[in-house]
C-alpha cells in the first residue's frame, strides 16, 4: 500500500487548473495502485498560521525541557512533519501567484522544515536532509 499525501495550495477551491491536474494525477495512480491510502492537505480550507516567536522558541528547546506550552507550540509542526515522513509519495498542487507559491505553501514549510527533524547540519557536509 502506498502512503500518498497531497498538498492543495490553490486559494480556489473551485476551477483551480493545478487542483484539477492533481486530481487527474492521482486518479491515474490509483487505478494503477489501489489500496493507496491518501491524506489531504487543503491549505486553502485549513491554512497554517505563520510562525510565531513562541513556536520558533519552541523548535529550539531540548526536549528534555519541552513542556505542555512547548509542546502546544509545536503541535501543528509535529502533525505536518509526521505527515510527510508517513508519506511514500507527494503530490504538491501548487499555482504560480505573483511570480511566487501562495503564501500559505509557505507558512507550511516553515513548519516542516525544522532543525533536527527534517535536516541538520554537519560540519563537514554542510546541511543534510533528514526525510
Amino acid at each position: 500500500m502506498t502512503n500518498i499525501l497531497r498538498i492543495d495550495a490553490s486559494a480556489r477551491t473551485v476551477g483551480s487548473h493545478s487542483r484539477r491536474l492533481a486530481d487527474q494525477f492521482l486518479e491515474s495512480w490509483i487505478q494503477a495502485h489501489p489500496g493507496s491510502h491518501v491524506v489531504v492537505r487543503d491549505l486553502a480550507e485549513d491554512p497554517p498560521p505563520h510562525i510565531s516567536h513562541a513556536t520558533i522558541t519552541a523548535y529550539f528547546t531540548p526536549p528534555e525541557q519541552a513542556d505542555d506550552t512547548t509542546r502546544s507550540d509545536t503541535a501543528l509542526s509535529d502533525r505536518y512533519i509526521s505527515e510527510l515522513r508517513d508519506a511514500d509519495l507527494l503530490i504538491m498542487s501548487v499555482p504560480m501567484y505573483n511570480f511566487s507559491v501562495p503564501s500559505t505553501l509557505k507558512a507550511w514549510i516553515d513548519h516542516v522544515v525544522r532543525f533536527g527533524q527534517t535536516f541538520n547540519y554537519d560540519p563537514d557536509q554542510g546541511f543534510v536532509g533528514g526525510l
